[in-house]
């Protein structure tokens, strides 16, 4: 085991640091004690265990200290994260439950860490036929990768290729002591049932279904791979929250659809089921030209503007009715509604006068009859002219920041600054971005 998991890290070296997700179950203990092992041979690898105490258990607080003290045993560094908030009511708590570990995994790790997690072939094979009864397509079938990014770190599974019986058979060999998660036992939970009614059954039968369902699980990762390569060729532009339907409507419906989901997945969006698939397809590719429709699922929607599909989050409240926000422009601004953050610096040349009173200075919300003079132009204009002039969809006006001095408007941020407020070519002036 200890050989085997050399092979899986070594492309990555050692001079890394490893954190081991360690729940304290058989399969996490046989990776962490592996891992230990493998330090003896490799003195430079640096290691720490992450325990998640999701609160669901009443044992969850005796879990803890036992990871603490196999962590002491084996001179490794333990940590343990909390997880304070609880599941929606009707949300599925394996879901929840691992959403919220990999979000504490990705916030955790710094760059070029690597996570490893001691998922095996029985739990690829589970997965792979979860996602089977969900109606997925490749991409869910293909299962859980052997590595992937996780924020700015790296995520390995290094067991994929090892059954859970070679883990059991490690862990016998060196008297490991484990916890027994007594939810593992409730077959309410679609992979418990699996695990316990359904995966025997197939075994009876074919003894080594496990390892040939992972195997169609690799097929599928292959296929996907192929599949990004011809997006690629087919995303003729930058990757961006607005995808090009002159673009799409040269496609092949089929192709239309690999495109959209690799676009969709590079920007990090949750997969709309093939229902919603066929309503972009239908309402938003091919409807008329004049019609505004929008397609929600989950937090995103999508709706076109001109030639474009244009990608956001679930619609954001217009900021009309919010009192003007103080900024003098010393420290950075956190916009409401996850808008964003603003900043500024200055530097020569630059853009915004500094002989403007910073204490005069707020940022406001459109609420209809702004005008504006950008530099460059000659007369002012209604902003909502200008706004049509840079292609700004309608729902996002009421969005766009807006910079006041005392009750003039200085600045459409990041769009343009008006005449009275700008800076002389030389002047050291501010920059906001």
């Amino acid at each position: 085991m200890v050989e085997y998991l050399y092979s899986q890290l070594f492309p990555f070296d050692f001079n890394k640091t490893y954190w081991i997700a360690y729940s304290g179950g058989i399969d996490s203990h046989v990776l962490l004690h592996a891992m230990s092992q493998l330090r003896r041979q490799n003195p430079q690898l640096i290691l720490h265990a992450l325990h998640v105490h999701h609160g669901l258990s009443r044992y969850a607080d005796d879990w803890v200290e036992h990871c603490r003290v196999i962590c002491s045993d084996l001179n490794i560094n333990f940590s343990c994260e909390y997880i304070l908030e609880q599941p929606s009511p009707g949300e599925s708590i394996e879901a929840w439950a691992r959403e919220a570990r990999y979000s504490i995994f990705a916030h955790r790790l710094a760059i070029e860490e690597v996570m490893l997690t001691a998922h095996n072939q029985d739990d690829q094979a589970e997965t792979v036929l979860l996602q089977l009864l969900r109606g997925a397509g490749p991409k869910g079938l293909a299962a859980m990768p052997a590595r992937q990014p996780l924020g700015q770190a790296y995520l390995l599974r290094p067991f994929l290729n090892q059954s859970r019986k070679a883990l059991q058979h490690y862990a016998d060999q060196h008297s490991l002591k484990w916890i027994d998660d007594d939810s593992n036992d409730e077959p309410r939970f679609d992979r418990n049932f699996l695990r316990q009614k359904v995966l025997p059954v197939l075994k009876e039968r074919w003894p080594e279904a496990d390892k040939n369902i992972s195997r169609s699980a690799s097929h599928c990762a292959e296929s996907i791979a192929n599949l990004s390569d011809l997006a690629q060729l087919d995303l003729v532009q930058e990757l961006s929250s607005s995808l090009s339907l002159i673009q799409l409507r040269a496609l092949s419906p089929r192709r239309q659809r690999n495109l959209l989901r690799y676009w969709l997945s590079s920007l990090g969006c949750q997969m709309p089921s093939t229902k919603q698939m066929q309503a972009i397809q239908q309402d938003l590719i091919e409807s008329r030209a004049d019609s505004q429709p929008l397609i929600c699922w989950g937090r995103w929607s999508l709706r076109r503007y001109r030639q474009n599909l244009i990608l956001e989050t679930a619609e954001q409240a217009s900021f009309s009715s919010w009192s003007p926000i103080k900024w003098d422009l010393s420290t950075p601004l956190n916009l409401p509604h996850n808008l964003g953050q603003l900043s500024a610096k200055r530097q020569t040349p630059g853009q915004l006068s500094s002989a403007i009173n910073l204490q005069e200075l707020s940022i406001r919300f459109r609420q209809g009859g702004e005008r504006c003079q950008p530099v460059g132009k000659k007369y002012s204009s209604p902003l909502k002219k200008l706004m049509q002039e840079w292609a700004i969809p309608p729902w996002r006006r009421g969005l766009v920041p807006l910079l006041f001095h005392q009750d003039q408007l200085a600045a459409v941020i990041p769009y343009c600054i008006c005449q009275p407020f700008a800076a002389k070519p030389s002047e050291e002036a501010w920059i906001i971005y």
